[in-house]
């Protein structure tokens, strides 16, 4: 009979959590996506409500609802902005540290996301569920349901907490195996290596 033991060192076969983290990566791109076309929206109405006011016949809706889909460009951007390992980090001390260091700082980095997402995702979700309790209205001169412009923010909070978390196990497993990404994917070459390794035709 095949010996099943793995060799130490040795990274576990793909399976549910690989599937589970493609999963998480998808819902992260789509929320991207969705945030792109409500910006789009926005403009439209924006630039809509300029065009009125001009001829003397202004809306009272629309900077309602820009002010809500802000809202909804925001965190529905998290998680896809997080995914492209693009939200602003303070790296000047952490870029001089060895790559393996490196990795260990953002793991503590990802841990602290994924608390304070995680904390804000649950209080979200109370906000929206008292809201829908006690059929509260928006203040605002455009009067709708208010569980209509709250619920991005616990479902954007939840998406971004999965992404540090899968995020978290690729450093992790880059730590343990030396792999789950190349340095590229894992965001761990400076602006300079980028370019130095794009002039060499490496990228």
């Amino acid at each position: 009979m095949a010996s099943t033991a793995r060799a130490p060192g040795q990274r576990p076969q793909r399976g549910l959590g690989e599937t589970v983290g493609t999963a998480i990566d998808r819902a992260s791109d789509i929320s991207g996506y969705v945030a792109a076309f409500i910006m789009v929206v926005t403009a439209i109405i924006i630039t809509y409500e300029v065009v009125v006011r001009k001829l003397g016949a202004p809306t009272t809706w629309t900077f309602d609802f820009s002010n809500w889909f802000q809202l909804a460009i925001v965190f529905f951007g998290l998680a896809y902005t997080q995914r492209q390992r693009a939200n602003i980090q303070v790296d000047i001390f952490a870029r001089r540290l060895r790559i393996r260091r490196q990795v260990g700082v953002r793991i503590f980095g990802c841990a602290i996301g994924i608390v304070t997402m995680g904390l804000m995702a649950w209080q979200g979700t109370v906000m929206v569920l008292d809201a829908i309790s006690t059929n509260q209205m928006t203040r605002e001169m455009t009067r709708i349901p208010a569980w209509w412009t709250m619920w991005v923010i616990p479902l954007g909070s939840l998406l971004v907490t999965l992404q540090l978390l899968r995020q978290m196990a690729w450093d992790i497993a880059w730590l343990r195996y030396g792999t789950g990404g190349t340095l590229e994917e894992l965001g761990l070459l400076s602006l300079e290596e980028r370019e130095l390794r794009m002039a060499l035709g490496e990228e």
